[in-house]
């Protein structure tokens, strides 16, 4: 009986430190971090802000495309708005489902982020403060995106 107290209290204490790990507020990067960093990967990154010129509310919009790896970063105005631009691109990736799909979806303080594997498709839609990430891949890839975001602190 004494072992199972023990057990559980470790547990506890364990679930507790993977919380407060996970609760803890993220820190946004730039998007010259962004492209520090994706350059460092070996990818070639655009700035595209001038497609959003009717948005402006995007203040910077970095992005690199390499075989079927697409990764887009935003600056924008402020937290609000990157909210709702989150919930949007979500939003429009789970309009992409098909046929078997699995998805996890995180909502903190000053965090979001949605994931999508459907068909043969991998999706990230991540919110950190006033930042915006939105990145799709072939499911293959799904690493490599995963492993990019963790690089940068998303």
């Amino acid at each position: 009986m004494k072992k199972i107290k023990v057990f559980l209290f470790a547990a506890l204490i364990l679930a507790s430190v993977f919380m407060m790990a996970a609760c803890a507020e993220k820190v946004p990067i730039t998007a010259g971090d962004f492209k520090k960093k994706a350059g460092e990967s070996g990818y070639e990154v655009f700035d595209v802000t001038a497609q959003y010129e009717d948005f402006p509310h995007v203040l910077l919009s970095v992005s690199f495309e390499k075989d079927d790896i697409y990764m887009q970063f935003f600056e924008i105005e402020d937290a609000e708005s990157a909210v709702g631009m989150f919930n949007t691109n979500k939003a429009t990736v789970i309009s992409y489902k098909s046929g078997t799909s699995s998805t996890s979806e995180l909502n903190l303080s000053n965090y979001n982020k949605y994931t999508q594997k459907s068909g043969a498709k991998y999706h990230v839609v991540e919110r950190v403060g006033a930042t915006f990430v939105y990145a799709e891949c072939g499911k293959g890839n799904s690493k490599i995106i995963d492993d990019f975001l963790k690089d940068i602190g998303y």
